[in-house]
């Protein structure tokens, strides 16, 4: 008998970028900010499911980091007013200036062929409450945090998220 590795066969792969527009600069605390666009498309006519996003959210101070948490952040997709997913924020500590926010759009969440924007809105009213000094918040997707399927099966495998083109993406740094 023959021996081998595992291999997977995807009928495409996604390609996340930086969407023009992503905000950067001044920063306006809010219950709703707007605070990174990033384009998806699939590399080519085959669709693909979008399963998670995890953003990782980074800040210059561990006080306003450890206010991220305490609201619903939403993501859309282009002009449309109902988000496709929500979630809170996990900061890791409270002495902590970063953390992480999973995203798990609802079903039917799939990229075609054409490019289409996503925006994610965030809870940032509690950045720079002191108003004493700066404070900066910059989103990102790493390495391996955009998980798809194409409705193959990849049970057992992580492979997928793996194969996503042009990452990581990183926003802006918005400054309160």
């Amino acid at each position: 008998a023959l021996t081998g590795n595992a291999m997977y066969l995807y009928s495409t792969k996604p390609t996340v970028s930086l969407a023009a527009g992503s905000p950067s600069g001044g920063g306006s605390p809010s219950t709703g900010e707007t605070v990174f666009k990033f384009d998806a498309v699939s590399a080519n006519t085959f669709n693909l499911n979008i399963n998670a996003i995890r953003f990782t959210l980074s800040s210059n101070s561990t006080s306003s980091a450890q206010t991220l948490d305490d609201g619903i952040w939403y993501l859309y997709k282009g002009a449309d007013t109902t988000a496709i997913g929500s979630g809170t924020p996990f900061i890791a500590a409270n002495t902590q200036a970063y953390g992480y926010l999973a995203i798990y759009p609802t079903s039917g969440f799939t990229v075609g062929n054409s490019s289409a924007t996503y925006t994610l809105k965030g809870y940032t009213a509690g950045m720079n409450i002191s108003g004493t000094a700066v404070e900066n918040l910059t989103v990102s997707i790493a390495n391996n945090d955009f998980y798809w399927d194409d409705s193959v099966d990849i049970t057992g495998s992580s492979n997928a998220n793996q194969k996503t083109l042009n990452l990581p993406v990183t926003g802006g740094t918005l400054s309160y």
